[in-house]
């Protein structure tokens, strides 16, 4: 069974994850700083915030880490991340972040290694 790097390309690979990160990084500043710019119902913007943390979805935290820091300092970084979220219980949603992120990782990591 090929794996998905190897039956796209890595080129065309390295290009989805740019670009599908640099989604994510644009959708979270409108949604924490330029909402009506977004024309989406709030439906819409709960669903495609739903989406981005289903598993499936993922895309490895270095990719998402190195074009926020383009974006952000490290301050805007972690303020906009928990705007984004909206954390109201910070112990609860921190581990919440914290089992998805060791996901992703592991996840990057078997596909590195393999």
């Amino acid at each position: 069974m090929t794996s998905l790097i190897e039956e796209i390309g890595e080129e065309d690979f390295a290009k989805m994850m740019f670009i599908d990160g640099c989604f994510v990084v644009e959708f979270i500043h409108c949604v924490t700083s330029k909402y009506d710019d977004l024309h989406m119902s709030d439906q819409e913007v709960a669903d495609v915030k739903r989406d981005l943390l289903l598993l499936e979805n993922q895309l490895p935290h270095p990719v998402l880490d190195l074009l926020m820091n383009l974006r952000f300092t490290e301050e805007e970084k972690k303020n906009r991340i928990d705007e984004f979220l909206q954390i109201r219980k910070p112990h609860k949603m921190l581990a919440l972040v914290s089992v998805v992120f060791m996901i992703s990782m592991i996840c990057f990591c078997c596909c590195c290694c393999f």
